[in-house]
């Protein structure tokens, strides 16, 4: 198996990704065709309507500006607004955000481009659709095309793919999940990957905390056998440090352990599928139950 690259390997001096591009932010050559030759990673994509210099502030409260702009129909600004977030944390919502206000200004192009949609490359080798990572919210529930492979997992070492099943949804862990079940629960490392021969496309809903919530390990999961492995905190102190922090995602989560816990390896304490959930179950609200049922049930 081959050795994982450091993140400052993967990087160049301009700021940007080595060797591969993101198919969602790849743009058309002259030939009316994607160029997936150009160096356009989403991590460190920026729009061209700004500079790193003023890109200096929190990308959540970027994104909040962005929707206060939308809501009084001030599009262009909520665009820049959302640009400047994806900037700063490149999340699906942002651009969701941002391709919603291109719609408003009747700017289809870069609406278009803003989704989740991964067009066909003769060469996959040569793009990640959305490169590795973890969720940072609670969860996530995603809809694949049903006849379409992209979403690959990472398992024991190996990029597993999923199978999309027609009319069922993905449900991801996000950090938050892994934090309030005291990590019962993992937030799985997954990425997405082009087709050869088709184009992708997928809608994903995220259920987000709010900045001023505090996040814990749930109450009925802690006892005298299973201690706390993680401290309390504002959801708002984990956005800002995942921004901010690169390499694995344990390392993220390294701030966020309780005290005396300074060598505890997050992926030794995994439930078998049958026991998640059940903890999961005892998790979530009959609110948020009703939601993700109602989604299964389109």
């Amino acid at each position: 198996m081959k050795k994982k690259s450091q993140a400052s390997d993967l990087i160049g001096e301009d700021g940007r990704l080595k060797g591969k591009t993101s198919a969602a932010d790849s743009s058309r050559s002259g030939s009316g065709q994607y160029d997936y030759s150009r160096n356009l990673g989403a991590i460190n994509h920026l729009s061209s309507s700004f500079t790193t210099d003023e890109v200096s502030v929190d990308a959540t409260s970027e994104k909040e500006l962005g929707n206060e702009y939308f809501k009084q129909k001030k599009f262009n600004e909520a665009i820049e607004s959302y640009s400047r977030s994806i900037a700063l944390s490149p999340t699906a919502v942002a651009h969701a955000n941002r391709a919603m206000a291109y719609l408003k200004i009747k700017r289809f192009q870069e609406a278009e481009d803003d989704f989740n949609r991964y067009p066909p490359c003769p060469d996959p080798s040569l793009t990640f659709g959305v490169s590795e990572h973890c969720d940072p919210n609670l969860i996530t529930i995603l809809q694949q095309e049903s006849d379409v492979f992209g979403l690959q997992v990472l398992r024991n070492g190996e990029w597993i793919g999923v199978e999309p099943i027609s009319k069922a949804f993905v449900v991801n862990m996000g950090y938050q999940m892994q934090i309030i079940s005291n990590n019962k629960l993992r937030s799985v490392e997954h990425r997405a990957v082009t087709n050869s021969e088709k184009a992708r496309t997928s809608v994903a809903m995220f259920f987000i905390p709010n900045g001023d919530s505090i996040v814990e390990p749930a109450k009925a999961l802690v006892d005298s056998r299973n201690p706390a492995i993680f401290k309390s905190f504002q959801y708002k102190e984990f956005i800002t440090h995942f921004i901010n922090k690169t390499g694995q995602s344990c390392c993220r989560l390294r701030v966020f352990q309780a005290a005396g816990l300074a060598g505890y390896r997050f992926n030794d304490r995994m439930l078998p599928l049958n026991q998640q959930a059940l903890v999961l179950g005892c998790l979530l609200s009959g609110q948020l139950l009703y939601v993700m049922f109602c989604c299964v049930g389109m």
